[in-house]
């Protein structure tokens, strides 16, 4: 498994100073406040929860239909736009077909006695 590329996104993070600060105070507890140890832990724990990000990120794009052959990733992420899409003309369908009955059934007979 190659796993550098999780370690270079550790380094640059450490290097940018965006440490995050849960897995940082583990790291100091799992060292016993061992200052030089902390650092080592937390590289090791930071590349851990990647590794783990990416599983899952993996997992969710295969349970969505990503990436297989032949197909764009992003057709599965617009699947939930296109639903959307098909329910809102569904209930405005509806909506007309309610107004169309009422304006039948209720308020066409009572315009008749006028007219």
């Amino acid at each position: 498994m190659d796993d550098e590329k999780y370690y270079q996104t550790v380094a640059e993070e450490l290097r940018a100073n965006r440490i995050n600060d849960a897995l940082w105070t583990k790291a100091i507890a799992k060292s016993q406040g061992d200052e030089n140890k902390t650092k080592a832990m937390y590289i090791q724990l930071r590349v851990e929860q990647l590794v783990q990000e990416e599983k899952r990120s993996k997992l969710a794009r295969t349970e969505l239909g990503e990436g297989r052959e032949g197909e764009p990733e992003d057709v599965a992420v617009a699947a939930p736009d296109e639903q959307q899409k098909v329910v809102q003309w569904i209930v405005a369908a509806v909506l007309i077909l309610v107004i169309a009955f009422v304006v039948k059934n209720w308020l066409w007979p009572k315009l008749e006695t006028y007219l």
